[in-house]
């Protein structure tokens, strides 16, 4: 009856574009019955497809360079004949789609993943570039890029922090591993490592023998002065301006000539020793360009997202796809893409090692990064000073209200450039800046705040009304009760 009296049946008002992608070498073909495999081999629309159309589109517009795949639609109109994306001239509105892949087959999978994440693709190989590498696979990218979960991440965490710390800390990092149960074969993980996580027992030997042990290691060793003159006195050595790209006019902002990226970089930074002869008469800005130089500029840590395999219900469900995954943000949950930076301050989102200073709400600063794992200084608590490796660790969001139980792969820290007066609590300050664009609503919560203080020096209180003006008073909000029986 509904059909017969026309009435409307589907409601459709956002355009859904679905979105294909192939392999090299592997687009679709299109022929007729009974056609010849010369005539089809002569087709000249057998080089194009719309994923090769994407690779053109971001060749020629600088714009769509900036765009995800499925970003494309809303400003890009395809064009399924010739296969060629034009820009759009009205201001409709639609969502790309790209289409599902199961994760048999295993290239597509990972082409897919990289594809949620990889803007402005103009080749097969560019899609497989991250940090300068042009990797084999696509796997292999996307394990770069922190997208999978698997046990060689923290093999190579382990290895990262061999070349951060001392064998004390990375033993710790270990433990932490164990204790969190983030590694689904540990014996595999400590039969690849055993000799890093052993290292002070093959010290302690080396010191009996006398044996230096760089030597015994076969690791690098860079030789360097202050002076020319001074430089010629040491084996193949050079002065440290030479080495190491140092400008002649040092100040508190300078860089070296040597970038992270070059032979020069990557060969200072596998050097397990530096001799610098005469350093004291250096001036402390060449100490600190190189030290500037080495650290580099923000980076992104990329989540592995996926459904919790305890979730039987949703475990196979297509619509919970590691893309929709990475989009969801969750309070007390570290985001998709974590944006670090070296002396950034973090939060820490959960209780690693209560005894070690590492609890939920432990401030830290970044020192190091490495591919698999983070150095970071405690600037909170009891603590305070110490020097922690983290690595990435398995978070299960406790929220109720998700219709799904997702598990995600990342640093258990979110940036912490400010906090609640909740989160505050039980921690001790030098300085705090107070924003109060509203009356603090609670009891109590306004002398919190203003006691996180050690002094009265530190404390900074901006106050507002609604218009963002400034103002010079502030309510105080305290529960009358609490004074019937003074």
């Amino acid at each position: 009856m509904w059909r017969i009296l026309a009435y409307p049946i589907h409601y459709r008002q956002t355009v859904v574009v679905p979105l294909t992608f192939h392999e090299e070498g592997k687009q679709p073909i299109y022929y007729r019955e009974g056609e010849s495999a010369q005539n089809v081999m002569d087709h000249d629309s057998l080089d194009e497809s719309q994923f090769l159309a994407l690779f053109e589109l971001n060749k020629r517009d600088e714009e769509a360079r900036q765009l995800l795949y499925e970003e494309i639609p809303s400003k890009y109109i395809s064009d399924g004949k010739e296969k060629y994306f034009f820009r759009r001239k009205t201001r409709t509105f639609a969502i790309g789609r790209i289409i599902y892949v199961p994760p048999t087959i295993d290239d597509a999978y990972h082409l897919r993943i990289l594809l949620n994440s990889i803007r402005g693709p103009t080749s097969f190989d560019h899609i497989k570039i991250v940090n300068d590498v042009v990797h084999k696979t696509y796997r292999e990218a996307c394990y770069t890029l922190g997208l999978l979960d698997d046990d060689k991440e923290y093999i190579e965490g382990i290895k990262e922090a061999h070349f951060m710390c001392s064998p004390k800390f990375v033993r710790k990092m270990f433990v932490r591993m164990l204790l969190a149960a983030v590694l689904s074969t540990p014996h595999i993980v400590w039969e690849e490592t055993w000799e890093m996580l052993s290292e002070y027992i093959l010290r302690r030997k080396r010191v009996e023998l006398k044996r230096p042990a760089v030597r015994i290691r076969g690791e690098i060793v860079l030789n360097t002065a202050s002076s020319s003159i001074s430089s010629l006195l040491l084996e193949g050595g050079r002065t440290a301006h030479s080495t190491f790209g140092i400008p002649l006019d040092v100040h508190e902002e300078s860089m070296c000539r040597m970038s992270r990226s070059s032979d020069l970089g990557e060969l200072v930074q596998e050097a397990k020793l530096i001799i610098w002869d005469e350093a004291p008469m250096m001036s402390k800005y060449c100490f600190e360009t190189l030290d500037r130089s080495l650290k580099g500029e923000e980076r992104i840590y990329l989540s592995s997202d996926s459904i919790d395999p305890a979730d039987k219900r949703n475990k196979d469900n297509l619509a919970y796809s590691p893309h929709f995954l990475n989009s969801v943000r969750i309070s007390g949950v570290s985001n998709h893409a974590l944006r670090l930076k070296i002396g950034c301050p973090v939060m820490l989102l959960r209780n690693i090692d209560p005894h070690g200073g590492l609890m939920n709400g432990t401030r830290l600063q970044i020192t190091q990064k490495a591919d698999h794992v983070i150095q970071a200084r405690i600037i909170t608590g009891t603590r305070v000073g110490k020097i922690v490796l983290l690595p990435r660790m398995v978070l299960i969001p406790s929220d109720t209200r998700l219709p799904y139980k997702m598990r995600r792969i990342q640093f258990l820290i979110n940036v912490a450039f400010a906090m609640t007066i909740n989160k505050s609590q039980c921690q001790s300050l030098s300085n705090i800046g107070l924003y109060l664009p509203k009356p603090v609503f609670s009891h109590g919560q306004l002398y919190v705040a203003m006691s996180r203080v050690s002094s009265k020096s530190g404390l900074k209180i901006l106050i507002t009304d609604p218009k963002e003006k400034p103002q010079k008073k502030t309510s105080n909000v305290v529960f009358k009760e609490v004074f019937q029986n003074i």
